[in-house]
């Protein structure tokens, strides 16, 4: 029986349809294993925001701003306004066990007056760059006295997840490759573009593996043993020194206290990358020192790292601890304006 034999040209057709069938089940099957990895996932109800990247959206338990507080925009006459800043830490999960609630409650038992509110505009997964943008914004509509910052984590492991993206800022937000808005708009002109949207999933392992290549190498490692004190410390207190300037001339009382974080528990940065970011904080938390409107937070926990429920999040007591030692640091100011 005489063997048919395919042109060379039919061949290289065939194999191409194979290898890219083959990629599209690879990429169902990826499909299928994110989509089982997030869907535990909380997602928050979020929405755009110019400047700020988002702002959490108008809820039961949230303001017209997406502030976890019952607080309007309308300050009462007589009324001491405190807000407080930050990230998921300040934000805290119930409104009555959140930082910002222990605060209140512990600075009117302290003054024996019910003339203070402290108003939660902590926001999830924010840094220093965008507190300052909301300052400027969003918070003077608030009319507060005093706006209290709690920092550290947050900056700390934005600086680590964009060691790996090109950005002249030295504490953009997590995700700042989502945010370069006309560098992604180019390449969606770009005719191959258009193979990105059906492998997207293998996109997203593209990325994680080339990000863990690039936080993980021994220059990023080497740089920070050799200046341990240099990009990320310099920027923390510039960006602080900014927003109290900022404060100061809206006559707003600004305070910055770096939170405690436990450095014990699964955390985004492991191995050297885990020891020197360590070090990094330390350091920040030794110039903290240098600036009289802040104050250091990082060792409030060590004698009960119970409080912790992981790298830097705190049970309710933990929170309320937190909150004294804010009312002991706030002290000076508060004796003067209630004795």
């Amino acid at each position: 029986m005489e063997v048919v034999k395919r042109p060379f040209w039919k061949k290289i057709v065939y194999t191409a349809a194979l290898g890219f069938m083959a990629l599209l089940l690879a990429e169902l099957l990826l499909g299928v294993y994110f989509w089982t990895k997030d869907r535990n996932e909380m997602v928050e109800a979020v929405h755009d925001e110019p400047y700020l990247y988002y702002l959490f959206d108008e809820g039961e338990n949230t303001n017209v701003h997406g502030f976890k507080t019952n607080y309007s925009i309308e300050k009462p006459a007589g009324v001491y306004r405190i807000i407080l800043i930050g990230g998921s830490v300040a934000r805290g999960r119930e409104i009555e066990h959140s930082i910002a609630s222990y605060l209140e409650n512990e600075l009117r038992q302290r003054y024996n007056t019910d003339k203070i509110q402290v108003l939660n505009a902590g926001i999830s997964g924010y840094v220093l760059q965008q507190e300052f943008i909301l300052t400027q914004s969003v918070l003077q509509q608030y009319k507060p006295d005093m706006i209290i910052g709690l920092d550290g984590y947050n900056d700390l492991l934005t600086y680590y997840l964009n060691q790996s993206l090109e950005t002249n800022i030295a504490l953009p937000p997590h995700q700042w490759r989502d945010f370069k808005v006309i560098k992604g708009n180019r390449f969606r002109k770009k005719p191959y573009s258009r193979f990105a949207y059906l492998f997207m999933n293998f996109n997203r392992v593209k990325e994680s593996l080339l990000r863990n290549k690039d936080l993980n190498n021994s220059e990023w490692i080497a740089a920070h043993e050799a200046n341990p004190c240099g990009t990320l410390c310099t920027s923390y207190w510039q960006i602080t020194d900014d927003i109290q300037d900022f404060c100061r001339a809206k006559g707003i009382w600004y305070v910055q206290f770096l939170q405690p974080v436990k450095f014990e528990t699964a955390m985004p940065m492991e191995g050297e990358a885990k020891q020197i970011s360590e070090m990094l904080y330390n350091n920040i938390d030794t110039l903290a020192g240098s600036r009289p409107y802040a104050f250091s937070l990082v060792h409030a926990l060590d004698d009960d790292k119970a409080l912790f429920y992981d790298d830097c999040h705190l049970i309710p007591k933990g929170n309320e601890r937190i909150a004294w030692a804010m009312a002991d640091s706030l002290a000076p100011v508060f004796y003067q304006l209630f004795r």
